[in-house]
């Protein structure tokens, strides 16, 4: 894998800029600065999807109150992922986050339920109805880290050497930096983009793989044909 300077370098050649010696913390090279923002960008705009590099799992215990307070937020935290956030110890889904509607709707109507529900407000994790102490929450989320230092170790929030490493393809990585470059500098980016969504697509469809797709899976009996209640002439 590329660190952050050969791919700024790779990049640099495809816009045929003067390939830089260092790019992080560089301040007064202006190709340096337009590679090293180029480079940040286009690790962001790859964040928007879910990566498997990206994936994280946190599990927390819950006190018996309204607002959790044994750190249910990762400081790494950038989004949750849909549909995983579960009450272990109970063995259900935990609904939310709740809208500021939701939430104050439940609190003015004093509603009760059997299932957990969550509200972040202000960094907080806050759940309705009061959980019982000591339940198990767990959730997947992504990270809003871009990368890691050159042992692929310590987590990078933002790069901070040249030899730090990025989480996502090479080749797309120097797509998406050239592609950026170019858009900085009010420059035609539309072949660039082009390709760079081509590769996005590729890399996308490989990341996870995929799920063997069967119209009989094995050991499940076929549906019996639905058989409507009256015929319509018409």
């Amino acid at each position: 894998m590329a660190n952050v300077l050969a791919l700024c370098q790779d990049a640099a050649t495809e816009v045929k800029l003067s390939a830089p010696s260092a790019v992080i913390g560089i301040s007064n090279d202006p190709d340096a600065v337009l590679l090293t923002r180029a480079l940040v960008k286009t690790c962001r705009q790859l964040q928007a999807y879910d990566w498997q590099k990206l994936l994280r799992e946190k599990t927390f215990t819950t006190v018996a109150a309204e607002t959790q307070t044994d750190t249910p937020l990762p400081t790494d935290l950038l989004r949750f992922i849909s549909k995983t956030i579960f009450n272990r110890t109970k063995r259900l889904p935990v609904g939310g986050p709740l809208s500021p509607l939701e939430w104050q709707s439940i609190k003015a109507t004093a509603q009760t339920s059997s299932y957990d529900y969550f509200r972040l407000r202000g960094n907080s994790w806050l759940m309705s109805p009061t959980p019982s102490a000591g339940d198990t929450i767990a959730y997947e989320y992504i990270t809003k880290n871009l990368g890691t230092d050159s042992t692929g170790v310590t987590e990078r929030s933002a790069f901070s050497a040249d030899a730090d490493l990025t989480y996502f393809d090479d080749e797309l990585m120097v797509l998406g930096i050239s592609m950026n470059v170019l858009d900085i500098d009010g420059n035609d980016y539309a072949e660039r983009s082009m390709q760079f969504q081509t590769r996005l697509s590729k890399m996308l469809i490989e990341d996870q793989g995929s799920r063997l797709v069967s119209s009989r899976p094995t050991g499940v009996r076929p549906m019996p044909p639905v058989v409507p209640d009256f015929v319509s002439y018409t």
